[in-house]
C-alpha cells in the first residue's frame, strides 16, 4: 500500500490493510469503555433519583410539619403523594393533614 512502510509506521499511518482493520478494531474496543461509563453514568443517576424520592416519601410520611411545608412550596408533589397513598390503599392522609392545618389557622 505504501512505499516505505518504515515511514509510515513511524508517523502513525497503517502500512497494510491487515494493520488497518487492527486500528479499526482497537478504535471500536475504544469505544466499549465509553459506552460503558455512559451506562454506569445513567445507572448512577437513575439510582440517587430514586433515592431522593425515597426520601422525600419517608419524610413526607413521617413528618405532617412537612407535608404542610410542601403544601405551601411544593402542592404538586404533595398530591401525588396523596394519590400514591390511596391508590396503595392508604386512605385518610389527606383528610387528616385538612383537619389540622384548618385547626391551627383558627
Amino acid at each position: 500500500m505504501f512505499q516505505n512502510a518504515k515511514w509510515h509506521r513511524h508517523y502513525g499511518i497503517a502500512a497494510h490493510s491487515a494493520s488497518l482493520s487492527k486500528l479499526t478494531a482497537v478504535f471500536l474496543m475504544g469505544m466499549k469503555p465509553l459506552r460503558v461509563k455512559i451506562f454506569k453514568g445513567v445507572l448512577l443517576f437513575e439510582m440517587v433519583g430514586l433515592l431522593g424520592a425515597y426520601f422525600l416519601y419517608y419524610r413526607m410520611d413521617k413528618n405532617q410539619d412537612f407535608r404542610h411545608k410542601m403544601n405551601m412550596r411544593f402542592p404538586s408533589v404533595l398530591e401525588l403523594y396523596y394519590k400514591s397513598n390511596e391508590w396503595a390503599g392508604i386512605h385518610g392522609i389527606r383528610e387528616k393533614d385538612q383537619l389540622k392545618w384548618l385547626s391551627s389557622k383558627n
